[in-house]
């Protein structure tokens, strides 16, 4: 365990859990899919995640379910056979989207032969270089943006390690985690969340330690089978149960139009007069004017101008990560040669300090920017839209790098805008993506 966690012990929520759970589980799937009721499968496949026993997590799926249910479970209740249902089946979805995410970057990181090792270290040091780059930027810091910056990496980089054949995983992931603690630490950010994460995962990785095969071979099955699509029956459960699950208690987001010509600006300091009167980020109206600039580049016939508004549809992730209400969208229509509609573009910007801005391009992705905003921040980059922030260059403006961050992004190839990074043009004030 890292120096920075000795001595240092987190609750997390905990339930005595029933033992007909199970039982009580596997009917609601079969009074809703009675074919499955004619194998042994359905109590096999759940036990996969870990939800129906005391113990700590004993695989992936399961430490992945563990957390949604500490972070986003109630606090009042024990949880019912729906909501453990619905939890599962936002885990199933959590690892898909994972997979996928992780496949395309890294390659079958599930297959023999992965070493995790590289990838892992890359990701953690690009993580380190963020948390430094937002303490150190203009416009204000944001310590619970670095701090759930910091949970991406423990949630969804640590798969590499587990499925990885290095025999270190265990400290390569214990002296990162010291460094993000430190890290978050100086900046006087929150470090609770990131520990009690840390803790979660800690009787996996040291399992990892005394059984290293057995381990990384039940990590590598469950994203093969996520893969193979064994978990698929179970995606349904996250909405088709929803008139009997009691609302998750945060926030939640949807969109409406905004009418033409609105004062952007009026519109946000009303708005922060209401729910910001006195504490919490500024406004940085710079962000609004790179908006308005976007819209006219685009073309205000090929523009849509939405707000944020409460929805009961939209996932909520932990700490308030969602793109919630302070944020503005802006649609972009795209038409093929004929006219005829193929795709939408979306960009969310926030008119607050130390809130980052978020790009979904519709030929770039695999689902529709509304979906993806849905989620928290965290996956909603791991479904591929690119987060900027509102810094540059020695001597630019950083409104003015942000607007050409995203003109650059908007015109590169689809596969530039996944994986390219915006680079300055030598002797301009534009940006180019390589």
């Amino acid at each position: 365990m890292t120096k920075a966690l000795q001595g240092v012990t987190v609750q997390h929520p905990t339930q005595t859990i029933p033992t007909d759970l199970l039982s009580k589980v596997s009917r609601l799937i079969f009074k809703d899919q009675p074919q499955l009721a004619q194998t042994n499968e359905v109590p096999s496949i759940l036990r996969h995640f870990d939800a129906f026993h005391d113990g700590p997590p004993q695989s992936y799926l399961g430490y992945r379910y563990r957390l949604r249910v500490a972070l986003d479970g109630p606090r009042d209740r024990h949880l019912s056979p729906v909501d453990v249902l619905r939890f599962i089946s936002m885990t199933v979805n959590d690892g898909r989207t994972l997979r996928q995410h992780l496949n395309k970057k890294y390659g079958p990181f599930e297959e023999p032969g992965f070493d995790g090792v590289a990838p892992y270290a890359g990701e953690g040091s690009e993580l380190l270089i963020e948390l430094k780059s937002m303490v150190r930027r203009r416009f204000g810091f944001d310590t619970s943006e670095a701090e759930a910056t910091a949970l991406d990496h423990l949630e969804n980089m640590i798969a590499l390690l587990l499925s990885s054949e290095t025999a270190k995983a265990f400290e390569i992931h214990d002296e990162f985690v010291e460094l993000i603690l430190k890290t978050l630490d100086d900046a006087g950010a929150s470090t609770e969340r990131v520990t009690a994460t840390h803790e979660l995962l800690d009787p996996l990785m040291r399992d990892r330690v005394r059984n290293p095969t057995g381990a990384m071979k039940r990590a590598r099955a469950q994203f093969i089978d996520l893969r193979e699509g064994r978990y698929d029956f179970l995606l349904p459960y996250e909405d088709r149960l929803e008139h009997t699950v009691l609302r998750l208690d945060q926030g939640r987001i949807n969109f409406e139009v905004l009418p033409p010509g609105a004062d952007l600006e009026a519109y946000a300091r009303r708005k922060h007069r209401r729910t910001s009167p006195h504490s919490g980020p500024r406004l940085a109206p710079e962000k609004l004017q790179v908006l308005q600039d976007l819209e006219h580049y685009f073309g205000p016939g090929q523009c849509q101008l939405l707000r944020g508004i409460p929805s009961q549809r939209n996932l909520t992730g932990p700490f308030h990560t969602n793109i919630n209400g302070s944020y503005l969208v802006l649609v972009i229509r795209h038409a093929d040669r004929s006219g005829h509609h193929i795709g939408d573009d979306a960009i969310a910007i926030s008119p607050l300090e130390g809130q980052a801005t978020f790009y979904v391009r519709h030929d770039a992705v695999d689902h529709p920017w509304k979906e993806i905003f849905s989620y928290p921040k965290r996956d909603a980059t791991a479904m591929g839209a690119r987060r900027l922030h509102l810094t540059g260059p020695a001597g630019w403006d950083p409104a003015t790098a942000l607007r050409e961050r995203l003109i650059a992004l908007a015109r590169c190839s689809p596969h530039q805008f996944r994986e390219g990074t915006p680079v300055p043009v030598p002797d301009s004030h534009k940006y180019t993506v390589t």
